[in-house]
């Protein structure tokens, strides 16, 4: 009976060190309410269709570590928003798209702001009502969401004597939230902002962080307004909202999410 016990637990280590070894390990950017496993329980739930076989995320701060470890094999996929996939794309001839995923519930852009810049965060709120009514939204996604290239960076107004807001961006969702190659910030998310401060007559001040320290960032005081990512219209909408944060209300949505590959690690499958 004790042979017996001791094989069958032989046998079921070897099986599940099987499944682990063959599961797809997934690189996407940090959330911060949540663990790898709790995230891979909500992908479960946001996607339309059903999923294509075993797979396991892992965290990065930065899209520049993840795009690295991807190039290096660390990693066998890596997920991002639709035209954030393409732009990488553009620049990566050595990858190539797994499979494009239907999300069941979109996923936003706001701004992040600590509980107690509530006030500040109903200024973003006013500005950006104003901003998608008179078309200049549309008009800034038009121009500055482009998949390939480098953008122009954005020149901020000055207005003499008025408060100055501490602005964090990541660099880390091109073309949306993007740094050139220059290290000055650029496009859509800075083009917006832009608008914003005319709206309401203030200087900005950039600070550059990345996704992992977000939170960190107006935590610890280097900023007031963080760009916040990864919202959703579902119950689970706090998996990436620390306590003590609040968020704008939307500027941006996307509802397909991007699966990348290594072109000589697997086949084409967008089935």
């Amino acid at each position: 009976m004790k042979r017996f016990i001791s094989f069958f637990l032989v046998v079921v280590f070897l099986f599940s060190f099987a499944l682990s070894a063959s599961a797809s390990t997934v690189g996407t950017l940090s959330k911060l309410n949540v663990d790898e496993d709790d995230f891979a329980n909500y992908v479960h739930k946001i996607n339309e269709e059903s999923d294509d076989g075993d797979y396991v995320f892992v965290f990065y701060d930065s899209i520049l570590s993840m795009t690295l470890s991807l190039g290096a094999g660390d990693i066998d996929e890596m997920g991002l928003p639709e035209i954030v996939a393409q732009y990488v794309l553009s620049s990566r001839p050595d990858f190539k798209i797994l499979k494009t995923i239907n999300l069941k519930y979109k996923q936003y852009l706001a701004f992040g702001f600590m509980e107690k810049n509530e006030e500040l965060c109903k200024k973003f709120n006013d500005a950006l009502k104003d901003i998608k009514a008179d078309g200049t939204l549309d008009k800034l996604k038009e121009h500055y969401l482009k998949t390939d290239g480098e953008t122009e960076s954005i020149a901020f107004e000055k207005f003499a004597g008025a408060e100055t807001i501490r602005v964090a961006i990541t660099g880390d969702l091109p073309p949306i939230d993007y740094v050139a190659s220059d290290g000055r910030a650029a496009g859509f998310n800075t083009a917006l902002l832009s608008e914003i401060a005319k709206k309401l007559k203030v200087n900005v001040r950039l600070v550059y962080t990345n996704t992992g320290a977000r939170a960190a960032s107006l935590f610890a005081g280097r900023s007031d307004v963080v760009f916040w990512y990864q919202l959703s219209e579902d119950s689970q909408k706090q998996n990436d909202i620390p306590k003590g944060v609040i968020v704008s209300e939307p500027y941006y949505d996307w509802d397909k999410y991007v699966r990348i590959v290594r072109k000589n690690e697997k086949a084409f499958n967008d089935d």
